[in-house]
C-alpha cells in the first residue's frame, strides 16, 4: 500500500515552498531566480568539473561485469588500453573471448574471461572464488554493469508472470550487486584506492515510463549503496561511485526499445564508459552522463514533478 504520510507530508512541503499566501517561503521572483540559479550552477560544473582527466591504471586489477557488449565492453577496451589487468564477466562466453582478444590487441595487461550467471548466489560466488585466483586475492576495482533491461507497459504485461519476472529482474539487477560488493569488499579495501563504480540510471532516480520493474531495480542499487557508502564511513577506505546514465546507443538497448525511443538522441558507449572510469577511478561519489541530460532532469525533478512526468509522457509516447 502507498505511504499516505509520506504523500501528504511531500506535498505539504511543496505547499510550503511554492504555495499560495502566507505559507509561501518563495515569491515568484525568487522562485525564478532559484530555477535560473540551478541551471547556471549545472552548467558550471559541467564546463569546469567534468573534464576528462588522464588516470595511470596500469597494472590495477579491475573486474567488469556485464563486458560481452554495449558500456561494459566499452570499458574494457578503456581498461585494456591502460594496461590494467582484467577480468571480464558475462553469461555469454562465445562473445567474452572475443572481447578478450580485441582487449589483449590494445593493451599490455593480462586480460581472464569469467562466463557466469549473476542472477544466482552460485554464480556470484564462482566469479569471487576464480578472480581471486587470477589476482592472487588483490583487487582494485569492481564496477558492476549487468542487466536485463525492460521496456513495455507494466499494465499489459502477462499478470501470471509478473511475481517471477520482478524476482528475476531483481536477483541480476540488484540482489547479485549488493552481494558482490560486499564479498569483495574486504579485498578492496586491502588494496590501494578500492573503488566500486554501480552502473545506474535515470530510471533509479524518478519514475519513467515502460520500465517499471527496471526502475525499482534501479532505485534499489541507489538507496542501497548510499547507505553503504555511510555504513563504509570512518570503517573503510573503498570508494562507491554511483553513475547515473541515460540514452546510450547499445546493442540491447536499441533492440529493447525498438520503434519506440528511434527520435531520441542515443550517446556513444565508448564515451560514456569513459566517463565512468574516469569518475569511479577518482573516487566521486557519483557521475552523470550525459552530464546536462542526466544531472539537469534530476535536478529539477524534486522541484518540478508534475512538469517532469509530463515531458516523460511525452518522450515515452
Amino acid at each position: 500500500e502507498a505511504d499516505q504520510t509520506g504523500i501528504h507530508t511531500t506535498s505539504f512541503s511543496f505547499s510550503f515552498l511554492f504555495g499560495k499566501g502566507k505559507m509561501n517561503l518563495f515569491a515568484k521572483n525568487e522562485r525564478h531566480q532559484l530555477f535560473v540559479g540551478l541551471v547556471v550552477g549545472v552548467l558550471l560544473w559541467y564546463v569546469f568539473g567534468c573534464c576528462p582527466q588522464n588516470i595511470d591504471l596500469k597494472g590495477r586489477k579491475v573486474v567488469v561485469c556485464g563486458a560481452s557488449t554495449g558500456i561494459g565492453e566499452s570499458m574494457a577496451y578503456h581498461y585494456a588500453e591502460r594496461g590494467a589487468d582484467i577480468v571480464i564477466v558475462a553469461r555469454r562466453e562465445k562473445q567474452l573471448n572475443e572481447v578478450a582478444e580485441r582487449c589483449r590487441e590494445r593493451g599490455g595487461g593480462n586480460v581472464y574471461v569469467v562466463s557466469a550467471d549473476l542472477s544466482t548466489k552460485e554464480g556470484c560466488d564462482e566469479l569471487v572464488k576464480k578472480t581471486l585466483k587470477y589476482f592472487d586475492g588483490e583487487i582494485n576495482t569492481l564496477i558492476l554493469n549487468h542487466i536485463i533491461g525492460y521496456y513495455q507497459n507494466w499494465l499489459d504485461y502477462d499478470e501470471s508472470k509478473r511475481y517471477e519476472f520482478v524476482d528475476k529482474i531483481f536477483r541480476v539487477n540488484s540482489y547479485s550487486y549488493f552481494d558482490l560488493a560486499l564479498s569483495f569488499l574486504p579485498y578492496l579495501e586491502k588494496s590501494h584506492q578500492g573503488r566500486i563504480g554501480v552502473v545506474s540510471s535515470v530510471a533509479g532516480r524518478m519514475g519513467v515510463s515502460k520500465v517499471a520493474p527496471y526502475a525499482a531495480s534501479k532505485h534499489a542499487i541507489n538507496g542501497f549503496f548510499d547507505s553503504l557508502r555511510l555504513d563504509m564511513h570512518g570503517r573503510s577506505n573503498v570508494t562507491i561511485t554511483v553513475h547515473t546514465i541515460g540514452n546510450i546507443d547499445t546493442p540491447n538497448a536499441r533492440e529493447g526499445t525498438k520503434g519506440h525511443l528511434d527520435h531520441m538522441v542515443w550517446h556513444p558507449p565508448s564515451e560514456c564508459a569513459a566517463s565512468i572510469i574516469t569518475t569511479t577511478e577518482l573516487g566521486e561519489r557519483e557521475n552523470y552522463y550525459p552530464y546536462l541530460e542526466t544531472k539537469l532532469v534530476s535536478v529539477i525533478q524534486p522541484i518540478f514533478p508534475g512538469f517532469i512526468d509530463f515531458v516523460i509522457r511525452k518522450i515515452a509516447g
